[in-house]
């Protein structure tokens, strides 16, 4: 049987943009596979000052466990609570043993120095307290019923409860005593006891991710993100690793 000449055509030009198609498509799997990372902000990583840093959420309360905005409301923990602070300070024994803590941070909240205390009688350690540390003022929300997550219309940059802070407002004082923290104690390891929306705010940053996606991080009381710093192709980065209960440790 005669192949027509233009059929051959066909083939020859088929057979190119094949061959051609699969450069571009091994090209492309390559350049992703070796894509070096986007540095993460400035603020996260000083190369002479490199801390091991824990953010911690506090205790479950009785305004957790009944899903009420707390806000800055000054709650203690509950039984409940109170056990996963024990659980979460026996975990870090271990960890301590390995490579001791240096010190622990808290916010001054009842809920986060009551958390923080029981983990540094089982360490050994003092807590010292910093109001950034705090949680967001919710202004006229403290105190209700949670209905829902944050609204649609919702933006880092608005006052929670009309007269309680924006959520930009708590990343900026979180950014600024974690950072603090951290340059105060190079090379070390430090705890730091918190919130669950303050320590969201500063893990956004942490991943280089718009305020807006806030809501991607779900903590649980006493969970912990761990954040430690290296270098990557010469840039500052920052590795987070996130725990939902002491036990996944």
């Amino acid at each position: 049987k005669i192949v027509e000449p233009s059929m051959i055509a066909y083939l020859v030009v088929g057979f190119v943009l094949g061959l051609i198609g699969s450069k571009i498509l091994c090209h492309a799997k390559q350049c992703l596979i070796h894509k070096k990372p986007e540095p993460v902000p400035e603020h996260l990583f000083d190369p002479l000052h490199s801390t091991d840093v824990w953010l911690i959420r506090h205790g479950q309360t009785d305004s957790n466990a009944g899903r009420i905005w707390q806000g800055q409301q000054d709650t203690p923990l509950n039984a409940e609570g109170r056990k996963q602070a024990l659980a979460l300070a026996l975990r870090l024994a271990e960890e301590h043993k390995k490579n001791p803590f240096g010190l622990i941070v808290s916010s001054p909240l009842s809920r986060a120095v009551e958390t923080a205390n029981i983990v540094g009688d089982v360490l050994d350690l003092s807590v010292s307290t910093d109001s950034r540390l705090m949680e967001i003022s919710l202004g006229r929300l403290e105190g209700a019923k949670i209905q829902r997550g944050i609204p649609k219309n919702w933006s880092p940059s608005v006052k929670m409860g009309e007269t309680g802070e924006s959520f930009q407002d708590v990343q900026t004082r979180m950014i600024a005593a974690v950072d603090e923290v951290a340059k105060k104690n190079p090379g070390g390891r430090v705890l730091i006891i918190s919130h669950g929306a303050a320590i969201r705010t500063y893990l956004t940053s942490a991943f280089g991710l718009p305020l807006e996606k806030v809501g991607l991080f779900k903590l649980e009381n006493c969970s912990i993100s761990q954040l430690r710093p290296y270098q990557l192709h010469n840039k500052s980065n920052y590795r987070v690793r996130t725990m939902k209960r002491p036990t996944e440790i």
